[in-house]
């Protein structure tokens, strides 16, 4: 319980305090955020999303483990929301990465042919004691 109530990220902290004792690394850190900044708001006109065939390998012993095909289909979901930047909390976002936070032009869909050239849904399970 406490981590989930300490909600803080270190890096912050860190960053202005090296910004207070090393001026040249504030200045750096300032030049590479305009940069950054300036990069993720300009769109490629040639940009192009790249979709990446996956595979789900499920690890279970028969039981709650062996995952149902509905949740590997929302673990896609929200992988295509986070990287394509459409995921309802980017508000959320660390200050200090917002700046560069951009849709990726990834996204993910389970496999539909294996190594072989065979038919495949993309999910495999392996009942296994290794779970």
């Amino acid at each position: 319980m406490f981590c989930q109530n300490h909600g803080k990220c270190a890096v912050s902290d860190l960053i202005k305090k090296r910004e207070i004792n090393d001026p040249e690394f504030a200045e750096r850190r300032k030049q590479t955020s305009k940069r950054l900044e300036n990069f993720a708001t300009t769109k490629n006109t040639n940009s192009q999303v790249y979709t990446i065939p996956v595979v789900f390998h499920i690890l279970h012993l028969g039981g709650s483990e062996n995952i149902s095909n509905e949740q590997v289909f929302d673990g896609i979901r929200h992988m295509n929301e986070d990287f394509r930047k459409r995921n309802e909390d980017t508000a959320a976002i660390v200050p200090e990465f917002k700046s560069i936070a951009a849709d990726c032009e990834i996204e993910f869909k389970l496999a539909t042919k294996d190594p072989d050239g065979n038919c495949t849904n993309g999910i495999i399970r392996h009942y296994t004691t290794s779970t």
